[in-house]
């Protein structure tokens, strides 16, 4: 067996990546196969001998192998071994999915129920991680042509260049799905899942209120954004204000984050609102910040200050405390967007619009209950503070 074709591999594994090792391999390895690398019946090195080539664990390299075996491009038997199928593809359509890789963790268990509904129907999946520069360097119609697509879910990036290339796809008519992001919505007729921003924002604040939190503030992403809409409806009937509201102009990962004067910025704003019971934050860099700063101004979490995340993360469940978030389902929006790309697939090509997906709330340990006073506490509260 000729292994020399394998070894390229474990230089293209980056094991600093988020993306599971097993992923990765097993991507690789289809990548060899649909490239015609592997032919139709070549003998694949075992899960020792592949281990030993790539200075993998057998567990990790049996587990690429099964990712295989589900996607019907290898058989394994314990007698004769792991050999490619014949043909080497079983689907004859393929699909494209294609995401900032900064989401990377996140996007992959999207596309994993993704993969599970176009399977139902014959599809192939390609998965593509971008990056920021990706629309300057290539066209992305000419990319979907190249990989010989039949239809494709995209999640948009905030970039001229990336407008302008969705907006070439549906000029040529090619049928595709946004994912996640409402940018360019003005001018985009492609249809797109999306959480349900607003009633997320307003389910969080209902949420706080019901634990008895009056003075609640919000850290949130852009300005005019629909956190900060819906805030400002929220407390035009009550009695907020306007310094409980700040913009921090970022929505990237926590290893972005430390490029920004982060901490500075959450300790004026914690500062500023010393009367703050609770805070909801959208970014999820900036909560867990808000749970480094908070001890550092003299607020115990959640005892002082309550912190609720408008997005989870999987990072939020090893904070300490664990902090409470606003989810969505990974399963819901894959499945949504694979299932509204088949209906236009299948010929029904007039589809657009907006199909929005709940938020639901993890109770984690970073709210607090507080007792709200009746109006005869408040009464007499205000009575012997004046006597």
């Amino acid at each position: 067996m000729d292994t020399s074709k394998y070894k390229p591999l474990a230089s293209l594994l980056d094991r600093e990546s988020p993306v599971p090792l097993y992923y990765q391999l097993a991507q690789h390895l289809e990548a060899m196969i649909s490239n015609g690398v592997l032919q139709p019946g070549e003998l694949i090195p075992g899960d020792q001998k592949m281990g030993a080539l790539l200075c993998l664990n057998t567990w990790t390299v049996r587990k690429a192998f099964a990712r295989l075996v589900s996607r019907g491009l290898v058989e394994r038997t314990r007698k004769t071994g792991t050999f490619v199928k014949g043909g080497g593809h079983v689907h004859s359509k393929t699909v494209g999915f294609f995401y900032f890789v900064e989401a990377e963790i996140q996007m992959l268990r999207r596309a994993e129920f993704i993969q599970r509904c176009l399977s139902a129907h014959n599809f192939d999946l390609k998965i593509v991680a971008y990056g920021e520069d990706y629309f300057q360097k290539v066209s992305l119609l000419e990319e979907f042509r190249r990989m010989g697509l039949t239809g494709a879910i995209v999640v948009p990036y905030l970039s001229q260049r990336c407008r302008e290339a969705l907006l070439e796809v549906e000029r040529a008519g090619f049928p595709y799905v946004r994912l996640g992001r409402s940018f360019f919505s003005e001018v985009l007729r492609a249809p797109l899942v999306r959480g349900n921003d607003r009633r997320c924002l307003n389910s969080a604040l209902k949420y706080l209120w019901a634990k008895g939190h009056r003075a609640i503030g919000l850290i949130h992403a852009y300005r005019g954004d629909e956190a900060e809409q819906e805030y400002t409806k929220f407390w035009a009937r009550r009695r907020g204000k306007e310094k409980w509201r700040m913009s921090v102009e970022f929505s990237g990962l926590p290893e972005q984050w430390k490029a920004l004067p982060g901490p500075q910025m959450i300790r004026g704003y914690l500062h500023q609102n010393p009367e703050l019971t609770a805070v909801l934050v959208s970014p999820s860099a900036a909560a867990v910040e808000v749970l480094r700063q908070g001890p550092v101004m003299g607020r115990n979490i959640p005892r002082d200050l309550s912190v609720l995340c408008l997005g989870d993360w999987d990072g939020l469940e090893a904070t300490a405390p664990p902090i409470t978030a606003m989810r969505l389902s990974d399963r819901e929006m894959g499945e949504t967007a694979a299932g509204l790309l088949l209906k236009i697939l299948s010929g029904q090509k007039e589809l657009s619009g907006t199909v929005l997906i709940d938020w639901h709330l993890v109770e984690r340990g970073s709210v607090a209950e507080l007792k709200v006073k009746s109006k005869t506490e408040e009464l007499v509260s205000s009575v012997s503070g004046g006597g």
